[in-house]
């Protein structure tokens, strides 16, 4: 006797499930990537963006924040300078100190005999200067040797620093040629 085997359907179905099961998972693929991924995809480059903007928000701080650094810097140095400056200048009108400053100068480098006269003072027409005024002297030595003048004239120019020499004539003396007439005419910032 020969028995037939029994068919029970399971070859039929398989190719069928077999399409299913791909079917799903081709689904499944699509959903996982399309509604899940997707998003996460989305809201990751909307984050790199706005990243991005803060840091370029952050680098701009950062200059913000060294040009201040600077600024306060050069605003410390400004206020010492200024204060330094104000401080070269004795208080009071400056016809009553810097001739007598400027007979001490030239003593010290041998020039007794001097007179200085204001031949002008002005203010500066620079808003920032308001508060200073340029006044111009002439002083004159009526005897002086050479040397004395040179060191005279670098000692001005190193010690007196709101002090610009802006012309010098010097002429021999008659009766001693060794010996020079000078008029020395400087410019002086002096407060107001």
């Amino acid at each position: 006797m020969d028995r037939e085997p029994k068919r029970t359907g399971r070859s039929e179905q398989w190719p069928k499930k077999i399409a299913l099961l791909a079917l799903l998972s081709v689904a499944w693929f699509f959903s996982y990537f399309t509604f899940l991924l997707g998003p996460l995809a989305k809201s990751r480059d909307e984050i790199l963006n706005r990243i991005g903007e803060f840091e370029e928000k952050i680098a701009e701080g950062k200059q913000a924040i060294a040009r201040a650094g600077l600024l306060e810097h050069q605003g410390e140095y400004a206020v010492r300078h200024s204060t330094e400056i104000a401080a070269q200048s004795p208080p009071g009108a400056p016809i009553a100190w810097f001739p007598t400053r400027l007979k001490a100068l030239f003593a010290a480098n041998g020039i007794e005999d001097i007179r200085a006269r204001l031949l002008s003072s002005a203010p500066y027409p620079d808003a920032a200067l308001k508060s200073w005024a340029k006044s111009t002297w002439i002083v004159e030595a009526p005897v002086a040797d050479f040397r004395d003048v040179g060191r005279t004239l670098a000692s001005l120019e190193n010690e007196e620093a709101l002090l610009t020499v802006t012309g010098v004539q010097i002429h021999a003396t008659q009766n001693d040629p060794a010996l020079q007439q000078i008029a020395i005419a400087v410019t002086r910032a002096v407060p107001q």
